[in-house]
């Protein structure tokens, strides 16, 4: 079948490319072994804000690099009770914490806010201080 670039079905170029953009993550966070809780809505709100894609890459391949391959990734989206704010949280468990864990996960925070100054959506990495099982 040949698609007609003026027809409305056709997808866009810069469509296409965030698509696959965020099918590369995807599947660079498969082989993390990111857990993704709620996949529709972390999704939803990846095509909504593209740029979080690579942030959140970017973040996830620090923290492996930090913290070595023992340790438990999760993504899922945090939504307030109390207020309309939601973000994309990437919750990083490990099999021990100690006094520099906080301080290696700040560490990591300023290195992509400074890679990745202005992005529209929220981003956070963060702990759960639960002991990886």
């Amino acid at each position: 079948e040949i698609l007609d670039p003026d027809d409305a079905d056709y997808a866009s170029e810069e469509s296409f490319a965030m698509s696959a953009n965020i099918e590369r993550a995807l599947e660079r966070f498969n082989i993390l072994g990111v857990d993704i809780k709620s996949p529709s809505e972390v999704l939803d709100y990846l095509y909504r804000y593209p740029e979080i894609v690579e942030l959140a890459q970017y973040a996830a391949d620090l923290v492996v690099k930090h913290f070595g391959r023992d340790l438990k990734l999760s993504l899922d989206m945090y939504q307030d009770p109390e207020a309309p704010i939601e973000r994309l949280t990437l919750y990083a468990r490990l099999s021990s914490y100690d006094k520099n864990t906080i301080k290696i996960i700040k560490q990591i925070r300023n290195d992509y806010y400074q890679s990745f100054p202005i992005t529209k959506g929220r981003f956070l990495l963060t702990t759960d201080f639960r002991v990886l099982r």
